[in-house]
């Protein structure tokens, strides 16, 4: 009997920590594309595609409450943008706002997000290839960025939902396994920012140049953001795809990989990560907000699924949950609420480098990461 009390204990908690309702991620979706982004200010990056998976997100997942509104946001977005000569796929920034075509295609089966979706898989595959056939995020320099396999993620998997056809979702792990086989890090689980497969100085006026470690290719952190990007990427992976898939085992080891030190290194003051999360107690180090948020998103459909241990990871989310809310949400006025602690758009560099970037309230992949985690998590307790 006595050792059934932990378990009790353990779901007492569970279904308490379920309890309260909370509208901020209602206010948060309102905001972002009332008026932080209105469909008029959509632009073909990678930015604002991201806040549209936020939103499909949102729409699908029966939390949202005005769902109509939010589906004609993003079909004006795609209408204003989709017919201008920057809309393609030639770069894998580029490729994040096909998700929307495919997602509005299911929706309204109006031909031309179709047709359009197809002509940005065309220009996938025309993108320049490293040698193990990971895509390069640089067309002038061959490398290899964590951010990638979020990116065309979102558009491979959107496609694969859409059509059932799956060479996307192969093409989806093809990248996931070429991009693991450069930047993972076997002990920490965690990924490196970005791999350099030449010695081609590039000088794109973000990154810090000669990043690259002369022997082994690897940038020398791992970035809090750059790895919710990739667990964010596998657990919808692991969402999308059925559990016949061939390759569904090695997802579910590689989000278990990829989590497996994050609750230690969890602020238990805030439920936050920080910038750089493998460095916790750096002076210079901060919590991080939008990657706390991916982290949680990652970590809440993998204890959906079965695939994370729930009495594990369920404290963690909770923890960020009533964290975000404390620390990193702000109250706008007017029904809106705002995010903070967010790390700007963010190039490769040392560990200074990742310490002195600007700090961001905002941002359309911070409200996005928000939105994201908020719907899951409370569809996680209904």
């Amino acid at each position: 009997m006595a050792k059934k009390i932990p378990i009790i204990i353990f779901a007492l908690l569970l279904i308490t920590s379920c309890t309260k309702t909370d509208d901020w991620i209602d206010s948060v979706v309102n905001y972002g594309y009332q008026e932080f982004m209105p469909a008029d200010n959509y632009f073909w990056d990678w930015g604002p595609a991201v806040f549209l998976r936020g939103l499909v997100v949102y729409n699908e997942s029966g939390i949202g409450k005005n769902t109509d509104q939010v589906t004609q946001y993003i079909q004006r977005c795609m209408d204003l943008n989709m017919d201008l000569e920057k809309a393609s796929g030639i770069h894998p920034n580029a490729v994040a706002s096909g998700h929307a075509l495919a997602y509005l295609y299911g929706k309204t089966v109006d031909e031309k997000y179709l047709k359009k979706a197809e002509s940005i898989f065309e220009d996938y595959l025309k993108i320049v290839k490293v040698e193990n056939g990971g895509i390069s995020h640089r067309d002038v320099t061959s490398e290899l960025w964590d951010d990638t396999v979020y990116m065309v993620g979102i558009f491979l998997l959107e496609m694969y939902r859409l059509t059932g056809d799956i060479r996307y979702a192969e093409e989806f792990m093809e990248q996931l396994l070429t991009h693991h086989e450069k930047l993972s890090d076997p002990e920490w689980g965690l990924w490196y920012h970005g791999w350099d497969e030449d010695t081609v100085f590039f000088d794109d006026q973000c990154s810090m140049p000669y990043w690259a470690d002369p022997v082994t290719g690897q940038s020398p952190e791992f970035w809090g953001r750059g790895n919710g990007w990739v667990m964010m990427a596998v657990a919808d992976a692991l969402n999308t795809c059925p559990a016949s898939f061939e390759q569904y085992d090695v997802l579910k080891e590689m989000l278990n990989e990829l989590v497996h030190r994050l609750p230690e290194l969890q602020d238990e003051k805030t439920g936050h990560w920080y910038q750089l999360p493998e460095h916790p107690d750096d002076e210079g180090n901060w919590i991080e907000s939008s990657s706390t948020a991916m982290y949680a998103y990652a970590m809440t459909i993998g204890i959906k699924l079965g695939v994370l241990d729930a009495e594990t990871y369920r404290p963690v989310i909770d923890k960020v949950y009533k964290g975000m809310q404390e620390h990193s949400l702000k109250d706008l006025g007017k029904g809106y609420f705002t995010t903070q602690n967010i790390c700007e758009g963010t190039c490769i560099g040392d560990k200074d480098y990742y310490y002195n970037r600007k700090v961001m309230e905002g941002t359309p992949f911070g409200l996005s990461a928000f939105i994201m985690f908020g719907t899951e998590y409370l569809d996680l307790c209904k």
